[in-house]
């Protein structure tokens, strides 16, 4: 049987979970918990939206990409 091709969300869901990892790597933070300290909102809070990045508010998303630095093609791939 062939493999059904996946959503388009799911897909862009994937792809900021990727980014950010490898965001988070290249600019030093040793885990997700640095990062939502400088979101200002809970550890937990940040793996939750993070499973489900629609639950990010647009404030956050855009401090996320502020903080993480993601150019303006990364942005729009994930959004």
């Amino acid at each position: 049987m062939p493999k059904l091709k996946e959503h388009p969300e799911i897909m862009q869901d994937k792809q900021l979970r990727g980014k950010v990892a490898e965001k988070m790597s290249v600019l030093g933070y040793d885990n997700k918990a640095d990062v939502a300290e400088r979101l200002g909102i809970n550890p937990r809070t940040f793996y939750y939206k993070l499973a489900d990045p629609d639950k990010f508010s647009r404030r956050e998303l855009r401090r996320l990409f502020q903080i993480l630095k993601f150019s303006d093609e990364e942005k729009s791939a994930v959004v």
